[in-house]
């Protein structure tokens, strides 16, 4: 049994996928703890697989472990389960709380009996302080609603964060007050991001660059018809800013051809002069026929996106 619990999101997901990698099973089951009578969760736990395989149960939003949560009337069971656990089943509790209330019965013996696994980022300074006062020197204002957002698509990533701030004080240079919708507009989800440091590191034939990423994104259980199409995307977009550039086009005559926001054409401007034409043209074929192949069934081997990002 593990505890794996913090306040790093990132990290929590890494360490749990660890977990499943060394358990060689396919036999997972997943349970939120808020959604779910915990007596169900024991239950599963309790019952061997009909297959004869090993089974790992995920249990997410393990606040039984915080004083968030007052229900006592099943934790009780869980107690007795985790002294006499069964040996063919593997759980998982997950929690993204920097702190547990250590005076619980439940947490004492959790932190007794499983494999426990602390991930808490450790700024020197609040992350909020952070952001305000970098947009303070700069007598930028930003609303509560965007700071928040901001720190969700950032995943409380300080060193993301910092680089995004940099991206919207741009942005928002005239008027100094970024809302809501500016952070929409100009940071991207963490996907999003992988798949733009993806396309970068190929522009710059960085192997090691491209499969660090490539791992991080199945880690994260990005599924490859999902990369094929972030990456066809950005390609596409490349080739067509390319393309208008070549026939002469102004920037602004861009956004009104491609209907795209301003500052995603800024950037695609900025990243296409790094890829010849050709090459973008190459890739896009090579991306469309794996495509294609894997969902006719054409294609059943799943390492040829690999293959495709080891030819480049």
């Amino acid at each position: 049994m593990y505890l794996v619990y913090g306040n790093s999101l990132i990290e929590i997901k890494e360490k749990i996928n660890e977990i499943i990698e060394t358990l060689k099973t396919n036999n997972i089951i997943k349970y939120n703890y808020t959604e779910t009578n915990i007596n169900d969760i024991i239950e599963d736990a309790c019952y061997f697989s009909m297959f004869g395989d090993k089974k790992c149960i995920i249990v997410s939003d393990c606040t039984f472990l915080t004083s968030k949560d007052k229900e006592t009337s099943n934790i009780d069971n869980l107690i007795k389960y985790i002294k006499n656990p069964n040996e063919e089943t593997t759980i998982i509790f997950c929690l993204t709380e920097e702190k547990l209330d250590e005076r619980k019965k439940i947490t004492k013996e959790i932190k007794k009996t499983c494999q426990v696994f602390v991930y808490n980022k450790k700024d020197n300074k609040n992350i909020t302080s952070i952001i305000t006062e970098n947009l303070k020197k700069d007598k930028y204002d930003i609303e509560y609603d965007a700071l928040n957002e901001l720190l969700d698509r950032c995943e409380n990533n300080k060193d993301t964060i910092l680089n995004e701030l940099d991206k919207l004080k741009m942005y928002k240079i005239n008027n100094k007050k970024i809302k809501f919708n500016d952070v929409i507009e100009v940071v991207p989800k963490l996907l999003e991001n992988n798949i733009y440091k993806l396309t970068n590191a190929i522009s710059e034939k960085n192997k090691n660059e491209i499969f660090r990423i490539y791992k991080e994104l199945i880690n994260n259980k990005i599924d490859d018809f999902i990369i094929i199409g972030l990456l066809e995307s950005q390609f596409r977009l490349f080739l067509s800013i390319k393309i208008l550039l070549e026939d002469g086009k102004k920037h602004y005559e861009i956004n009104e051809i491609l209907k795209e926001h301003p500052y995603r054409i800024q950037l695609g401007i900025k990243e296409s002069a790094k890829f010849k034409k050709k090459e973008l043209i190459s890739y896009l074929e090579k991306l469309f026929e794996i495509d294609k192949s894997k969902k006719s069934g054409e294609l059943t081997e799943n390492n040829s996106l690999e293959m495709f990002l080891l030819e480049i």
